[in-house]
């Protein structure tokens, strides 16, 4: 932009806030002008909507806000008015300045009546940080002011501390009261946004580098639903829905982008990368065990040594047969080149660990030990809570375009993060829209101690507006189930349904679990109902058949079964690939004869199913005297077991890598076996929140490692 051209846009936005202003309340919302490198708040709708509409042509929202308490609030009774004032541009100053502090606007109106002209007392009203202690009164958080130490002085204001960090790093000043590290410049309310307009784009940032680099450009991508027009994105360099980063130091670096349509502006997007010095080549480790063969109950801690200074650290178990075979630690931090992992029996094990730095990763190293079963002083520690699992349940799934539609994700082990896609929140439910009649995937992963759980999806049909009530269909995930067992029934409806209404099935929803307690035919209905009434009832029947005797074959519920047998004796391992592949419905029924003379021993047998080659899914693993056995399992609640597999399996496992640990007769682990006899450990893609298919592939194939007590 000439000279002439970026005077005239500083003269047009001066002269259209130069009027007396209105106190304003609410949102207060973050512009950015890259002509000028100038940061903007606002709390007044006709400057925001003069800014977004292009009116006042050159600012983009960053994405960020902070709020301020409405008119009628009690703790408005503590708060302070917001003075604003106007630069003068023909003094070479083409912004605003707000502050809290009576004296300093005082002050500005004194000393400096040309530079600074005065638009009002009161903007806002927020609260003031404590002197002394630099802390916000309750309800309240810090907002953060930084100068760009430039003649056309510009300030910022943040509540985010990543960019104060960031603009500190640029060469900004912090000012305020409080800590000289850290001072605030006043305090705004601690209270949720307001969620964005219907229809606005929602999106989700990737990082193209795995490991950032000082001096290397990285581009970032986003992904939107919402067909935006317009892109806003801080700290980087933009073209469209793409952004080149870049950092002269190292640390973490937030990054951010708000995509804009015709229904406004959407959520914000965020990224934070972790900038790291160059490395000359990729790591190479090695790892050092505090012992070789550390008693159950006891710490044992793994050192790495590695050189070129990595950042990332993987640790992983591994079979100590085949050392490709490995799951993830999830007690051991990946910020950290030390690990103490957590052994629930004895036995040898391979930990693992891949480091990374800027230039790549490092080989797989390994070092061996063997849990000793005597020794400890203490019982061996609980497993660490695994990472959430989750199912999202839509409002509805087939939802009229322009409607909103309500995502719910219910997930295990107490989660405290989501992370969605294709919709924008961080917390368990997600609200979207959709303009279009198109098909679209949302996804969520949560968070807890553990780590990040494996994405849990699910696919939304949006329909164009109904004309009639519903039609329907109904599905079932077995036709010939067993008393005692479970189907999933699938109300599949045009029309866009709103609710539905099922007979001898209680659900609410699109879905519903059927269970029956007695043999025969049963006739399960739905009627589906819009804003145009009850469509006609849908109905099919079930012919439930009498639960087989113990040791009955119960594979003839399930079209694609796969069997193969487990070999007595050492470890032993069963690829389903070799078997022809483990697709979504496929039930694998793994059968073990246990030989007349085998016995109890110091070490316990193992069956576990491992990922390998495809992503991970939800699996659930059972044993018992009947082949394909999954009678009892109620969604959300697990199955029930039955020691003598007369009624439902003797043991249940429910997760990505499932396991089951056993005995001879009368052992120390809770699955006892009997000599002589032939038991089966069944294994199916099945989320056991949801009761439903967990494979969202052609195949989700795995490793079966097989380890005989001795």
């Amino acid at each position: 932009m000439s000279l002439s051209r970026l005077s005239a846009a500083v003269l047009a936005t001066a002269l259209a806030f130069a009027a007396a202003l209105p106190a304003g309340a609410g949102t207060v919302v973050e512009f950015y002008h890259r002509g000028l490198d100038h940061y903007f708040v606002t709390s007044l709708p006709s400057e925001v909507e003069a800014l977004d509409s292009g009116r006042i042509a050159g600012w983009a929202r960053t994405g960020l806000s902070f709020e301020t308490f409405a008119a009628g609030d009690a703790r408005l009774a503590g708060s302070v008015p917001v003075c604003r004032f106007l630069g003068n541009p023909a003094r070479g100053l083409t912004s605003h300045f707000y502050s809290a502090f009576a004296e300093e606007c005082a002050t500005v109106k004194v000393r400096w009546p040309d530079e600074w002209r005065l638009e009002t007392d009161e903007l806002f009203r927020v609260h003031l940080v404590n002197p002394t202690t630099g802390q916000c009164p309750a309800g309240t958080k810090a907002v953060f002011r930084l100068w760009n130490r430039r003649a056309d002085a510009n300030h910022r204001y943040t509540t985010e501390r990543s960019v104060f960090d960031a603009m500190v790093v640029k060469g900004y000043v912090p000012e305020g009261t409080g800590s000289p590290q850290l001072p605030v410049a006043f305090c705004a309310a601690d209270v949720a946004p307001p969620p964005p307009p219907a229809g606005t784009p929602a999106c989700t940032i990737a990082s193209g580098a795995a490991v950032p680099v000082v001096g290397t450009p990285v581009t970032l991508t986003a992904t939107c639903t919402n067909s935006p027009v317009t892109f806003a994105w801080s700290n980087c360099t933009p073209t469209g829905n793409t952004c080149v980063a870049t950092a002269t130091a190292t640390g973490r670096v937030a990054y951010t982008l708000v995509a804009s349509n015709a229904a406004g502006a959407g959520a914000q997007a965020r990224i934070e990368l972790d900038w790291q010095l160059p490395a000359s080549a990729a790591p190479a480790c090695s790892i050092v065990a505090s012992s070789a063969t550390p008693p159950l109950g006891s710490a044992l801690t793994l050192t790495a040594n590695c050189s070129h200074a990595p950042s990332q650290f993987q640790w992983m178990g591994c079979s100590a047969l085949l050392l490709e075979v490995c799951n993830v630690l999830s007690e051991c931090p990946t910020t950290l080149g030390t690990c103490r992992p957590i052994a629930a029996q004895s036995g040898p094990v391979v930990y693992a660990l891949i480091a990374r730095n800027g230039a790549g990763a490092s080989p797989k190293a390994s070092v061996q030990v063997e849990w000793t079963s005597g020794g400890g002083t203490a019982p061996p520690p609980p497993p660490p809570s695994p990472a959430p699992s989750c199912v999202i349940t839509p409002s509805s799934t087939s939802p009229a375009i322009n409607t909103t539609l309500t995502l719910t994700a219910s997930c295990t082990n107490n989660p405290t993060a989501w992370t969605w896609t294709g919709c924008s929140s961080t917390t368990s439910t997600c609200t979207t829209t959709e303009s279009a009649a198109v098909t679209r995937n949302y996804g969520v992963s949560a968070q807890n101690s553990a780590g990040i759980g494996f994405p849990a999806q699910v696919s939304v049909t949006w329909q164009s507006p109904p004309t009639a009530p519903p039609a329907c269909t109904i599905s079932a995930s077995t036709s010939s189930p067993f008393v005692g067992a479970s189907v999933t029934l699938t109300a599949n409806c045009t029309q866009s349904p709103a609710s539905w209404q099922w007979t001898n099935c209680s659900s609410s929803t699109s879905t519903c679990v059927a269970t029956s307690g007695t043999p025969g035919p049963a006739t399960y209905s739905v009627v589906a109902s819009n804003q145009f009434g009850p469509g006609s009832p849908a109905s099919t029947t079930l012919d439930w058949a009498s639960a087989p005797p113990p040791g009955a074959d119960l594979c003839g519920s399930y079209g694609d079964v796969m069997r193969v047998d487990l070999a007595w004796g050492g470890t032993t391992l069963f690829e389903t690939r070799e078997g022809g592949g483990l697709r979504p419905g496929t039930v694998v029924a793994a059968r073990l004869r246990v030989p007349a003379n085998a016995s109890s021993s110091q070490r316990l047998g193992q069956v576990r199913f491992y990922e390998y080659i495809d992503a991970p899914t939800d699996r659930q693993l059972t044993v018992s005297t009947s082949a394909c056995d999954f009678r009892g399992f109620v969604a959300g609640s697990g199955g029930r077991t039955d020691p003598t597999s007369a009624t439902a399996p003797m043991a249940w496992s429910n997760d990505q890598t499932p396991a089951l640990i056993f005995d001879i007769n009368a052992g120390t682990a809770p699955i006892r076996l009997v000599p002589g006899q032939t038991y089966y450990f069944n294994l199916r893609n099945v989320n056991w929140v949801s009761g439903t298919t967990s494979c969202e592939m052609g195949t989700c194939n795995g490793r079966f490692q097989f380890t005989t007590p001795f």
